[in-house]
């Protein structure tokens, strides 16, 4: 929960006066912020639908990027963020379930 107000807090501030780059430093902290959101999402639910979880994290940064594409909020809607929130999320997943494989196999390697 504290990341997700976290994250809105963030992404709803007003922001500065500078033209939105495919591959500027925002989109980095939007794949790290989306990245934290899926993993403690999986964490958090490891047996709720990774399909459910992906769409309810995608959902969120859809989302956000209609809240800033509000004028009251001062700041520009981008697909490249939301294209930025699904490299996020995959690597989310992806390091979740390398972990998860990890600590499972430790474990049974304990068991022997």
């Amino acid at each position: 929960m504290t990341a997700i107000v976290l994250i809105a807090d963030i992404a709803l501030q007003p922001g500065y006066a500078t033209p939105p780059r495919l591959f500027g430093s925002d989109k980095i902290e939007h794949i790290l912020a989306f990245m934290t959101l899926m993993f403690v999402a999986r964490m958090g639910w490891p047996r709720q639908s990774v399909y459910l979880s992906g769409f309810v994290v995608l959902g969120y940064g859809i989302l956000i990027e209609a809240l800033q594409a509000t004028q009251w909020i001062g700041r520009t809607a981008s697909v490249a963020d939301v294209l930025a929130d699904l490299v996020g999320l995959l690597f989310g997943l992806f390091l979740y379930t390398v972990l998860r494989r990890l600590s499972a196999r430790h474990r049974s390697a304990q068991v022997l």
